[in-house]
């Protein structure tokens, strides 16, 4: 893909949340597989993600989280 098609590809965020304690620290890649499904689709897709936002071991409604204060 050269230079110009990525310039061309829509802007978004990625965005993780991991569900459990016990899913989270160094000896885990729950936020790194999450990122690499997310990274195919929107290659696939014609998205570019361009932050990332990652919610730790956070339980409750989705909105609650402090990753989506930008939301």
């Amino acid at each position: 893909m050269s230079d110009h098609e990525k310039r061309q590809r829509t802007p978004a965020l990625g965005y993780t949340l991991t569900s459990s304690a016990a899913n989270i620290g160094e000896d885990k890649d729950n936020v790194v597989r999450t990122r690499k499904a997310i990274q195919a689709f929107a290659n696939r897709a014609g998205y570019r993600i361009i932050a990332w936002f990652d919610d730790p071991s956070i339980a409750g409604p989705i909105r609650s989280t402090p990753g989506q204060a930008f939301w």
